[in-house]
């Protein structure tokens, strides 16, 4: 079985509606999804543009019947690590529905564009967030 190509998966996102998506994703399993997905962050990140930084940004991904399932990111001078849960005290927190945040990572949905309209709820270290895009390789 092979991976699907991330363009596709990118064009599936962006011409799917939100409720279809999620439903897509709860019917894959959310968790085993969000494993993949932060799995992959992990591995594109790229330590060169991040140079002796240290942070702890967790996700918190809404699904429409108020469940959140939270992950974190630990980057760590030069490396990254993702895990379930809530363990670390984060010093930026993005709170996004599941859908949206689908859309923010395959570039459907501006960052910016998200954040100005209330999709995107960030708590902590603001300026964070928008210095750690340029963190990731993002390429498809």
């Amino acid at each position: 079985m092979h991976s699907p190509d991330p363009a596709q998966v990118a064009a599936l996102i962006s011409s799917t509606d939100d409720a279809t998506l999620e439903d897509q994703v709860t019917a894959l399993g959310v968790d085993g999804v969000l494993e993949q997905i932060f799995a992959e962050m992990a591995r594109r990140f790229l330590p060169q543009r991040a140079p002796g930084r240290s942070a702890v940004i967790q996700y918190d991904v809404r699904l429409r019947d108020g469940s959140v399932h939270s992950w974190q990111m630990n980057i760590d001078h030069g490396s990254c690590e993702v895990s379930a849960g809530t363990g670390y005290i984060p010093r930026l927190t993005a709170a996004v529905a599941l859908p949206k945040f689908l859309r923010l990572l395959t570039g459907s949905l501006d960052p910016m564009v998200a954040f100005l309209s209330g999709e995107l709820k960030l708590r902590g270290d603001v300026m964070l967030a928008q210095q750690m895009q340029g963190w990731f390789d993002r390429r498809y």
